[in-house]
């Protein structure tokens, strides 16, 4: 997990963009970050990398897409 700052190097994007695609819901909660309280957050850097390799489309909504369903089948 690495902090936003680290998260926009990774996207190599400002922290204002960031937190709009956070609240755009272009990078979604629970698979792209975790948040612990109102102001700590942290990304993921795994997913962000895979993010930034496809832009955020097709195979990466792919992805995310079988992530949530194996999340969903093994939960109990």
């Amino acid at each position: 997990m690495v902090t936003p700052a680290e998260a926009c190097e990774i996207l190599g994007i400002s922290d204002t963009t960031l937190k709009r695609w956070r609240h755009s819901d272009r990078l979604m909660r629970g698979v792209h970050y975790v948040q612990y309280g109102p102001k700590t957050i942290r990304y993921d850097a795994d997913w962000l990398e895979r993010f930034r390799a496809t832009g955020g489309r097709g195979s990466h909504k792919l992805d995310v897409a079988n992530y949530l369903n194996s999340t969903k089948r093994s939960a109990p």
